[in-house]
C-alpha cells in the first residue's frame, strides 16, 4: 500500500480540482465517494499497529445530542460538545461557517462539503499519532441539507481557554512550559514526517486534557501538503512569520512556519501575552513587520535575499532601517536592538529554554529550528526536571512496560515467622497468669 506522504498530496491535488467552479455535480458526487474510500486507505496505510481500524463512514448528527457547550471557535468553524444517543460517550464536533461566495446553493453545499473532506483527509492521515487530535467520523446533518461536519475526540478547551479564562492571563511555568511544548513538539514533527504544514498552531488550536496539561493539535482548517504550491489561507496578521509577511517565495508551504508559530506560543505561555501584537496601532502587515524588526532586529542583507521577498516595499524598509543603525568606525552596524531576551528574561526562562524560543523565531528561514532539531536540544534532556514524556502515548507504554512490584519472598517469610514468634509470646504470658 503506498505511503501517506504520496496518498495524500494526491487526494488533495483531486479535491481541489473537484472544487473548480464549473465542474459537473454528478461529477463531483462521484468523487466524493471515492474520497471517503480514499481517506480511509489513508488510515490504514501505516502499519503501526495490530489493531484494526475503524473506517472513515459518514454518520448521521441525529445519534448525537448536542449539549450546547462550547468548546471554542476558529476563523471560519465553531466546535461543541455532543453526546451520542446510546453510548453516553462525549466528542467533538466541529461545524463549519458558511463562505459568501457567488455561485449557486446546490454548487455552494458540494464545495462546502469538499472543505469539510479536504480536513478530514489531513486528520485521517494523522491518526493514531499521540499528539494530535483524532478524527473518529465525518458527520451528515439532514437537517443543514445534508452539510459534513467532523466527529474528533473531546479533550476539553484550548490553550487560549486556559490561559485566559481559567488563569487569567497569569504565565505558566518554566517547567509546564516544557511539558507542552514537548508534546507539541513531537505532533509537529509527526506531521512534518508525513509531508503536513499545520500553518495553525496557536493557542486556540492546541486542546488540553483536564488532567496532567496533556495537549494535543487540532484546528486543521489551514493544513496543506509540502508539495502544494500556492495554497491561500487565512490567519491573524500577529500570527505571520517574516516570510509571508514579505511574500517570500514557497514560504505558503513550509514546515518552517510551524516552527515559527510554535516559538510565538512557548513565548504566549511563558509571558501571558502574544509575543508579536501591535498595540495601539492599526493591525497592518506594515505595522507587524515593524513590531518583528524592534524585537528581533533588523535582519541582514543575506538574510533578505534568501527570503526571496516579493513584498518589495517591506523590503526596501529594511534597508531603510538598516541604513540607519550606528557603525562603530568601520565595522559594519551594529544590530543593538535585539530584545527578545528583554521579553522574556533569565528569571522566566533558562538559558537551555531560552536556546529553542530563540531557534524558533530566528527572522532566518533557513536557520530556524525545524521541530525535530528543537526536541534534540538540552532543554528536553532527562536532567532538567521533566524527565518524563507524559504524552498519552508515553503513559501508554508505562503502564504496559512498567513492572508488577511484588514483594520478596524472602521478606513474606520472615514476616509470617515474626507473626508466629508474637502469637506465641502472647500465648505464654496468658498461659502463665
Amino acid at each position: 500500500m503506498a505511503s501517506v506522504s504520496a496518498l495524500l498530496p494526491a487526494l488533495c491535488k483531486k479535491i481541489r480540482g473537484v472544487a473548480e467552479p464549473g465542474t459537473d455535480m454528478e461529477l463531483r458526487r462521484v468523487s466524493m465517494a471515492c474520497i471517503f474510500v480514499a481517506m480511509h486507505n489513508l488510515g490504514h496505510a501505516r502499519k503501526t499497529t495490530n489493531k484494526r481500524r475503524k473506517s472513515i463512514t459518514p454518520v448521521s448528527t441525529s445519534q448525537f445530542l448536542d449539549n450546547e457547550y462550547p468548546l471554542g471557535t476558529g476563523i471560519s468553524s465553531k466546535v461543541s460538545e455532543v453526546q451520542h444517543r446510546t453510548s453516553g460517550k462525549t466528542f467533538a464536533m466541529k461545524r463549519l461557517d458558511e463562505q459568501d461566495d457567488d455561485v449557486g446553493e446546490e454548487e455552494d453545499d458540494v464545495c462546502f462539503n469538499l472543505r469539510v473532506l479536504r480536513q478530514a483527509c489531513f486528520m485521517a492521515a494523522c491518526r493514531g499519532r499521540p499528539s494530535l487530535v483524532r478524527l473518529h467520523a465525518v458527520c451528515i446533518d439532514p437537517a443543514d441539507t445534508d452539510r459534513y461536519c467532523l466527529l474528533m475526540e473531546n479533550l476539553g478547551l484550548s490553550l487560549h481557554k486556559v490561559l485566559s479564562c481559567m488563569r487569567h492571563y497569569k504565565p505558566f511555568l518554566e517547567h509546564e512550559v516544557r511539558h507542552m511544548m514537548r508534546q507539541i513538539l513531537s505532533g509537529a514533527k509527526a506531521m512534518h514526517e508525513l509531508g503536513i504544514v499545520h500553518r495553525g498552531i496557536n493557542s486556540k488550536n492546541v486542546l488540553v486534557a483536564a488532567i496532567g496539561y496533556i495537549v494535543k493539535i487540532g484546528g486543521f482548517g489551514q493544513a496543506t501538503c509540502t508539495s502544494e504550491t500556492d495554497v491561500p489561507f487565512l490567519n491573524e496578521v500577529w500570527e505571520e512569520a517574516p516570510e509571508l509577511l514579505l511574500q517570500g517565495r514557497g514560504a505558503n508551504e513550509s514546515e518552517l512556519l510551524d516552527s515559527w508559530s510554535i516559538g510565538c506560543l512557548m513565548a504566549e505561555l511563558l509571558t501571558g501575552s502574544a509575543l508579536f501584537v501591535v498595540k495601539n496601532r492599526e493591525n497592518t502587515k506594515e505595522a507587524q513587520f515593524h513590531r518583528l524588526l524592534d524585537v528581533l532586529g533588523v535582519p541582514g542583507k543575506k538574510t533578505m535575499q534568501e527570503m526571496k521577498p516579493r513584498n518589495l516595499e517591506l523590503a526596501n524598509e529594511v534597508r531603510e532601517w538598516r541604513a540607519r543603525r550606528p557603525r562603530v568606525g568601520k565595522k559594519k552596524p551594529h544590530n543593538n536592538n535585539y530584545r527578545l531576551r528583554k521579553l522574556v528574561p533569565p528569571e522566566v526562562l533558562s538559558d537551555d529554554g531560552f536556546e529553542v524560543l530563540q531557534g524558533l523565531v530566528t527572522f532566518n528561514p533557513k536557520k530556524r529550528l525545524t521541530a525535530a532539531d528543537a526536541l534534540q536540544l538540552p532543554w528536553f534532556s532527562d536532567n532538567n526536571g521533566d524527565k518524563t514524556d507524559n504524552s498519552p502515548a508515553a503513559e501508554a507504554s508505562q503502564q504496559v512496560s512498567r513492572p508488577v512490584s511484588r514483594p520478596c519472598p524472602f521478606t513474606c517469610w520472615l514476616l509470617l515467622i515474626g507473626l508466629l514468634l508474637l502469637c506465641l509470646v502472647v500465648f505464654v504470658c496468658i498461659g502463665s497468669r
